[in-house]
């Protein structure tokens, strides 16, 4: 059992743990409720895995057997953990000054790839689930690359947007702002955030 288990034939579980995860507590196989076809990834998804770990500098296995597949997606996972972890901060602001229903529709799109993750049974499952949700790891990883520095930017440009907001509305500027405002008419309103 433990050589078809290496060989990735099988995995050995009990409830929702394996042999791979607990067998420096449950040495024998005996001791796990049931024996289930192992879940590997087909070579076109593993193609896609290497892609999107080389894309997030990520380190790869030397050999694809189960166990690294898992292990590659685990990693896989907290990386998006902290693409989350910066993104949706972001998106709450978006939200908030209902600014920018493009960008927002992106952002919403991301984390729901990065969610897609979580999904499935285990590890392969929900890798499987995070590429049908991304469509393209090249398309995917441009977009992530577009969204890396925008927290910052966005920041900057939500602060700079209030404090004009805030000194336009400042009742020794705001007659002049009012006449200005007439004439900045013509020119139609400043761009969005989008």
């Amino acid at each position: 059992l433990i050589y078809l288990l290496i060989q990735g034939e099988i995995d050995i579980v009990s409830g929702k743990h394996s042999y791979r995860e607990h067998y420096e507590t449950m040495p024998l196989p005996i001791q796990y409720d049931r024996i289930v076809p192992a879940y590997t990834l087909s070579l076109d998804k593993a193609r896609e895995l290497t892609q999107l770990c080389e894309g997030l500098h990520l380190r790869l296995p030397k050999q694809w057997t189960v166990l690294a597949q898992r292990q590659t997606v685990q990693q896989l996972r907290e990386a998006g953990r902290q693409h989350r972890a910066r993104l949706h901060p972001l998106l709450l602001k978006l939200t908030q000054s209902e600014t920018a229903p493009e960008l927002r529709q992106r952002l919403q799109h991301t984390l729901g790839c990065w969610a897609a993750l979580d999904k499935g049974e285990n590890e392969v499952q929900g890798l499987q689930h995070f590429l049908f949700e991304i469509g393209s790891p090249a398309r995917f990883l441009a977009t992530l690359a577009e969204l890396n520095d925008l927290p910052q930017r966005l920041d900057r440009l939500l602060s700079d947007v209030e404090r004009y907001r805030h000194l336009l509305h400042h009742p020794a500027v705001a007659p002049a702002a009012q006449s200005l405002a007439i004439e900045m008419d013509a020119l139609g309103s400043p761009p969005g955030l989008d």
